[in-house]
């Protein structure tokens, strides 16, 4: 099984409290199975750039940089084509249906989706209307 690390779940462990949780699904999870969105590395950008701690914010600017995206790398996946149009699709029904969805979630649900990838999150609701698969290290 091949994983799409959600935000949340990337973040986790520069957190004042790391979840314990999430730091037993890391040690059991293999890295070289485990994918990142470029959206979530925009994510966390946006984060710090609203920190109010600029010691922790260079910290984790400094972990994103020469940690997250140098071991991730070419497992780091981009917003493609075919991501697009599946995210256009998918979040067009939901329209239709009255469930309108925010823009970053739908390009993360259709990411794992085009890659079939299971999504490592907390934030499990965010993604009930996709047929995304979900694990939830935080239970």
């Amino acid at each position: 099984m091949s994983f799409l690390l959600d935000t949340c779940t990337l973040s986790d462990p520069t957190s004042l409290r790391p979840n314990a949780g999430v730091r037993d699904w890391y040690s059991r999870a293999s890295e070289a199975s485990s994918y990142v969105s470029v959206l979530s590395i925009g994510e966390i950008r946006k984060g710090l750039a609203k920190l109010g701690d600029a010691q922790r914010a260079t910290r984790i600017a400094t972990w994103l940089e020469r940690d997250l995206i140098a071991r991730f790398g070419p497992r780091i996946l981009d917003v493609d084509r075919e991501v697009a149009t599946l995210w256009g699709t998918l979040c067009g029904q939901l329209l239709l249906r009255g469930r309108p969805q925010p823009v970053v979630d739908g390009l993360i649900a259709a990411t794992a989706l085009v890659h079939d990838l299971t999504l490592v999150t907390r934030n499990v609701s965010d993604f009930r209307d996709f047929d995304v698969k979900v694990i939830n290290p935080w239970l």
